[in-house]
């Protein structure tokens, strides 16, 4: 039957599944979906998966008595249907030694009321392919953008983009591809099976990077909310220097388009203090400097690898957006040969190789 509960945890967000069968009470489910920390729910075959998600510390200073309720009904319908294999396994991936997953630990134990449970710890990335082989039998958990924007046109980057969607059935997928992990750092991976996988490069430019940088900088305290203003109504050339820009009316010589980006922040560095500058530019620069980033090594990778399929998971970072120049990157540096698609249910991708 495999357990009830799955967590995934960093220093700031905390990740929780819960699966239930779909025949279980109205009541019990209702009573699921009023906890404060429910986000959304999804069927698969008999299932249904519920996800939450909670700052880590307000998450363990909430009273836990609605779970632990919650926790008991479930694990006695399971006892009286004789499904009791594994009930007081708990699943918990990211998981790092000392005082932070101590604190999570014990609150985990309040939540089994003193009943022995076995915490089974996983490297995230065993985790995340996990849950993606398993969203791969199900049907389209994979979309790209209809729409691809050549980098010497960085000014299409903007709320006037047509940015529609399609959703790709996992079968068109298929092995192998490129797995792209966005996290902290980002971390590349050959996956040529189910559970079988190996790291092939990666960049200190991820999630943390980016945060760091907007907090330091800007006055935006979320990565997605900042990407999508900037998206809209930022200009990036305001902060950036092109091919243009530095080698002026000689640039023709070069054989690379005038237009194309050449430093990123360069202007700034050139004139002096970013409060000269506008925080959405700033922004719009920071989106731009780590999906070319990204891009690059996808395209880089996919030549070396000799692999066009590409699936991007990410843990923050869920904008759109980001996403959809991503993509228009990726497709500019493998000379419109890499397939990138991204994952729909990313961020709890782990928690679902977990549970099922």
């Amino acid at each position: 039957m495999g357990n009830r509960f799955s967590f995934e945890s960093d220093s700031d967000i905390i990740k929780l599944v819960l699966k239930l069968d779909s025949n279980s009470p109205s009541t019990l489910l209702q009573k699921v979906e009023n906890l404060p920390q429910f986000k959304s729910k999804q069927q698969l075959q008999d299932d249904l998966i519920y996800f939450f998600q909670d700052d880590f510390k307000k998450f363990l200073q909430r009273d836990p008595s609605d779970l632990i309720e919650i926790r008991k009904q479930i694990y006695e319908l399971d006892r009286q249907n004789n499904k009791t294999e594994k009930l007081n396994e708990l699943n918990l991936s990211g998981y790092r030694t000392g005082a932070h997953n101590q604190e999570l630990t014990n609150y985990i134990q309040r939540l089994f009321n003193g009943e022995k449970v076995e915490l089974k710890t996983k490297r995230i990335v065993l985790s995340l392919i996990q849950g993606l082989t398993i969203l791969m039998k199900h049907e389209k958990p994979f979309y790209h953008f209809n729409t691809i924007i050549p980098l010497t046109q960085l000014e299409k980057f903007n709320y006037e983009v047509n940015m529609d969607k399609t959703f790709v059935n996992a079968q068109d997928k298929g092995f192998p591809f490129i797995f792209v992990k966005i996290r902290s750092g980002i971390s590349f991976y050959k996956v040529t099976g189910p559970g079988e996988y190996k790291r092939i490069t990666g960049s200190i430019m991820g999630e943390s990077f980016v945060e760091s940088i907007m907090l330091k900088l800007t006055s935006f305290k979320d990565i997605n909310e900042g990407f999508k203003i900037a998206f809209q109504k930022g200009d990036n050339k305001n902060c950036d220097m092109t091919v243009e820009d530095i080698y002026g009316a000689g640039c023709a010589n070069l054989g690379i388009p005038k237009d194309i980006l050449a430093s990123s922040f360069g202007k700034c560095s050139r004139e002096g203090p970013t409060s000269k500058y506008n925080e959405v530019d700033i922004m719009k620069s920071l989106l731009i400097a780590i999906t070319i980033n990204t891009g690059q090594l996808i395209g880089l990778y996919s030549q070396l690898e000799k692999i066009k399929n590409i699936v991007v998971s990410s843990w923050k970072i869920k904008s759109e957006e980001f996403n959809f120049i991503l993509q228009s990157t990726a497709a500019f540096y493998s000379k419109n040969e890499c397939i990138v698609d991204f994952i729909k249910d990313s961020d709890y991708l782990s928690c679902i190789g977990d549970l099922l």
